[in-house]
């Protein structure tokens, strides 16, 4: 028996247990379609992610065209290509997420881990942020939702190995030195002696609505909507300082308020358009009203363009475009049901109810969507033709490339079938796409690759 009939006949159990959770003639189609997007991932995939890891760092390239070139120029400017923190936490998770392994903490070795942790402590600055060397200080200060992501990326993966950073982060994770004061443009320090950063539009009720009153929702709000959701772990930190120092405000409701103010009552979302763009938005923005428990204004007119746009045939900017459609149904519902609405339950179950039967459907629009994403090689791009030059408006690819890239490859494969399954309210474990003899060969390749 070689690996692909192996992967096949485990699998088994697990689409057995989906046709008797669905039953009858719906839930046979349904596993059928399943099997059709499973056969769209190939075992290549998993050589390609040991193509991009670096021995020197013990992370992981963003893309073959960062791994095989010095530089790009991004904007006029020229900036060096190197292993980044988010591509490394990534190919971590996706070990697991693949069925590689059960934890990748375990799975991974000592030695790589450990040159993984010192490389994330070492860009780290006295102010508690993350700067890569290939970006620098001045361009990430300069583009607040690259810093606040790496600030995330790196604090989640200092947690996970129970490793301290240097110094203490602005969203709240204790450091070993206390962060350094930057005092502001009028002079104002920016961190009491005994607390972490605070970013400037942060530091008064008034400075963060002028902040948002420079964003634009209605015709941007899948790029501020990002924006503003990578800082949401700073948010919710310094609303526990406010709390503490007894402040009449919260920054979190003040952005819900702003938000709000803003929706529209026909898409359900800020763009008047029910496209990609706008359900884009409408994923990254909801966060906020879910950690704050706050309703979202209209529900059912939210996952109707989420639902619309899963068979819409928009042209595709991204792998995305896919990916957020189910997510964001997902997060609709969950906001049903966790934030105080009347009847909550039965409404997040009729937007599940009729996802569920159209099953077939979904899923085969989902794989004829995700196809031309995939590369020769076995991974997935973040755009149809080639991997994304930036991430977070910051260069790390070479544009043009025909390649897969690690974010890319993770939301089309793992990430799409996540949540699609989520979307159609099915409570069954997926099966996942590899099992653990893969992670032997991967782990082999990985320790070769790490030895040189």
């Amino acid at each position: 028996m070689n690996l692909k009939e192996y992967r096949e006949n485990r699998r088994e159990p697990f689409w057995q247990a989906i046709r008797d959770e669905v039953g009858g003639k719906l839930g046979g189609e349904m596993v059928e379609e399943f099997k059709k997007l499973y056969d769209l991932y190939t075992e290549d995939m998993l050589d390609w992610y040991i193509e991009l890891y670096d021995r020197e760092t013990g992370a992981f390239y963003y893309s073959k065209s960062a791994r095989d070139n010095d530089t790009v120029t991004h904007k006029g400017k020229v900036f060096k290509l190197l292993p980044d923190v988010e591509s490394m936490c990534q190919a971590h998770g996706h070990a697991v997420s693949l069925g590689l392994c059960s934890d990748w903490r375990k799975f991974f070795p000592a030695n790589i881990l450990e040159k993984s942790v010192n490389f994330v402590r070492g860009i780290q600055d006295e102010n508690g942020f993350f700067y890569h060397p290939q970006w620098g200080k001045e361009a990430i200060d300069n583009q607040v939702n690259r810093r606040s992501r790496d600030l995330v990326w790196c604090s989640k993966f200092l947690t996970a190995m129970n490793r301290a950073p240097i110094y203490d982060t602005p969203n709240g994770m204790v450091g070993e030195k206390r962060a350094k004061s930057v005092p502001s443009a009028d002079g104002e320090a920016s961190v009491a002696p005994d607390g972490p950063y605070i970013a400037e539009h942060f530091r008064s009720k008034e400075r963060f609505l002028e902040y948002l009153s420079g964003l634009d929702m209605k015709t941007q709000s899948y790029h501020h909507g990002n924006l503003l959701v990578t800082q949401l772990s700073q948010i919710t930190a310094r609303d526990r300082q406010l709390e503490a120092e007894g402040a009449d405000y919260r920054i979190l409701d003040l952005t819900v308020d702003w938000l709000d103010s803003q929706l529209d009552p026909n898409t359900g979302h800020w763009n008047k358009e029910a496209n990609y763009y706008g359900v884009n938005g409408l994923l990254k923005t909801i966060s906020f009203y879910n950690t704050a428990r706050r309703q979202l204004l209209y529900p059912e007119a939210a996952a109707k363009s989420a639902i619309d746009a899963m068979t819409s045939t928009e042209e595709l900017s991204g792998i995305v475009d896919i990916f957020n459609t189910f997510w964001a149904v997902n997060q609709v519902c969950y906001n049903l049901r966790n934030c105080g609405f009347e009847n909550g339950e039965k409404r997040a179950k009729a937007i599940k109810d009729h996802l569920l039967g159209r099953a077939p459907e979904l899923i085969n629009a989902a794989r004829l969507k995700a196809a031309p994403f995939k590369k020769p090689d076995g991974s997935f791009s973040y755009c149809p033709k080639m991997s994304s030059p930036t991430s977070q408006d910051m260069p790390v690819a070479i544009r043009g490339s025909y390649e897969g890239d690690v974010n890319g490859n993770g939301l089309a494969s793992v990430g799409l079938i996540t949540r699609l399954a989520e979307s159609l309210g099915i409570t069954s474990k997926m099966p996942t796409l590899f099992s653990e003899l893969d992670g032997e060969r991967y782990l082999k390749m990985l320790i070769a690759k790490d030895r040189g």
